[in-house]
C-alpha cells in the first residue's frame, strides 16, 4: 500500500469506529492494496461488516468514505455486508470470503461473540 493510501485507510477507520462503532463489527482491506500489488491507480478494496440489527445503515456506511477518500485523493470501493451475509459466504466457502481470509488486513474489529465464533 502507498503512503496516501495507508493515511487515507487509518482515518477511514477512526470515522467508521466515531460515527458507525456501534453498527460496524469489522473493517476489512482486501484485493490489490492488501497483496501489495496496487499502483497509483489502484482503488482501495474496503470490505465493512455490520451488526444485523444495523442493516439499514448499509448505503450509509458504504457512501460516508466519500469525503475522507476524495481529501485524500484515493479511491475507496467499500462493500458494505452485514454479519448474517458474511457468515453465509463463510459457511459456503464462496471464493470472496477466502480471498478475504487469505489476503485481508483487518483496519478495524469490534468485539463480537457471534461474529468471532466464525472468523
Amino acid at each position: 500500500m502507498r503512503k496516501k493510501q495507508n493515511k487515507a485507510i487509518e482515518e477511514y477507520a477512526k470515522f467508521l469506529k466515531k460515527m458507525y462503532g456501534m453498527a460496524v463489527l469489522k473493517a476489512v482491506v482486501f484485493g490489490s492494496c492488501a497483496r501489495g500489488e496496487d499502483n497509483k491507480n489502484s482503488d482501495v478494496d474496503i470490505l465493512i461488516i455490520i451488526s444485523d440489527q444495523y442493516a439499514e445503515l448499509k448505503d450509509e456506511i458504504g457512501m460516508s468514505s466519500y469525503e475522507i477518500a476524495l481529501k485524500n485523493n484515493v479511491v475507496f470501493s467499500p462493500i458494505v455486508m452485514d454479519e448474517s451475509t458474511y457468515k453465509w459466504y463463510q459457511i459456503n466457502k464462496d471464493p470472496f470470503y477466502k480471498n478475504i481470509r487469505k489476503d485481508g488486513i483487518e483496519i478495524w474489529t469490534k468485539e463480537s461473540k457471534s461474529l468471532l465464533k466464525f472468523a
